[in-house]
C-alpha cells in the first residue's frame, strides 16, 4: 500500500487489529495502472510480503481467511439463510442457477446454529428443481458448523447477528458470467485497446492470446458437464 494509506490505518479505529511491521507501505504507487502495479511497482514489494506471510503462517497450525459476504437480518432462520446463500442477488457473481448444476457446494455456518436445522434447510434446498447437483458428486453439500457467534468489531461496520452463512460453490452456470466477458475480451483485443499498457511494461504480448484460449477453454468445460449430464439424463428416461 502507499505510505499514506498505511498512515491512515495506523491511526484509525482499526489500528489495534494490525502490527505495524505487517503494514508494509510502497515506495511508489501505481497510477490507477493495473499493468504498472502488477508487472513493475509489484516486484519492488513481492518478496517483503511473502516473508512476512510466511513468518506468520509459520506460527500457526490452522490458517484461515477472511470472508467476504452479505449481511442478512439477525431474525432470519437457518433455512432463511440458507436458502438466501442461493438467492442470484445474494452470491459474488450472478447467474442463473436454475441454467446450471453445481459440481461442489460447501456451507460453513457460525453462531447459533442447530445441525438438525441445517440437515431440514439442505434436504429443502436439494428438492427444489431450481437447484440441481451432478450426479457423478453424490453427497451435494460439505457443512461446517462453528459455535461462536460472529465476532464484532466496535464502532465497526458490521452489525451484531446471532448466526452466518458462507457458502463458497462451483456451479457449471458460471459460465453465463463469463461468456459476455470472453466476448467483450476478444472485441477489445482484436483491436488492441491499452495492450500498449502491459507491453511497456514488459509482458509478453503473446500472452494475451493464451489468456483468451484458457477461457474460451474453460467455459467449455463447464458448458460441457452441462451437456454431458443432459445426455445421461435423457438416457435414463428412456428406461
Amino acid at each position: 500500500m502507499e505510505p499514506t494509506v498505511t498512515d491512515e490505518v495506523h491511526i484509525g479505529i482499526y489500528c489495534q487489529l494490525f502490527h505495524p511491521e505487517l503494514l508494509i507501505p510502497g515506495k511508489d504507487d501505481a497510477a490507477n495502472n493495473f499493468a504498472c502495479g502488477c508487472y513493475t511497482t509489484d516486484k519492488e514489494i513481492t518478496d517483503p510480503v511473502l516473508n512476512q506471510i510466511c513468518k506468520l503462517a509459520d506460527q500457526y497450525v490452522c490458517l484461515q481467511g477472511f470472508l467476504v459476504f452479505h449481511s442478512f437480518d439477525e431474525q432470519l432462520s437457518v433455512a432463511d439463510l440458507t436458502n438466501a446463500c442461493f438467492e442470484p442477488a445474494n452470491q459474488m457473481v450472478k447467474c442463473g442457477n436454475c441454467h446450471g448444476k453445481y459440481m461442489a457446494c460447501c456451507l460453513l455456518y457460525h453462531g447459533d446454529v442447530v445441525p438438525k436445522d441445517v440437515n431440514d434447510a439442505t434436504v429443502t434446498i436439494k428438492t427444489k428443481c431450481r437447484t440441481r447437483f451432478v450426479d457423478w458428486y453424490p453427497i451435494g453439500f460439505r457443512v461446517g458448523i462453528n459455535y461462536q457467534l460472529p465476532t464484532v468489531v466496535p464502532g465497526g461496520d458490521l452489525a451484531k447477528v446471532q448466526r452466518t452463512v458462507c457458502m463458497p460453490s462451483n456451479t457449471t452456470a458460471i459460465a453465463e458470467a463469463w461468456a459476455p466477458l470472453d466476448h467483450k475480451f476478444d472485441l477489445m483485443y482484436a483491436k488492441h485497446d491499452f495492450v500498449h499498457w502491459y507491453s511497456g511494461e514488459g509482458r509478453d504480448e503473446r500472452k494475451f492470446s493464451e489468456a483468451c484460449e484458457d477461457m474460451a477453454a474453460l467455459e467449455d468445460v463447464e458448458v460441457g458437464v452441462d451437456s454431458v449430464e443432459g445426455e445421461d439424463e435423457e438416457e435414463g428416461e428412456e428406461y
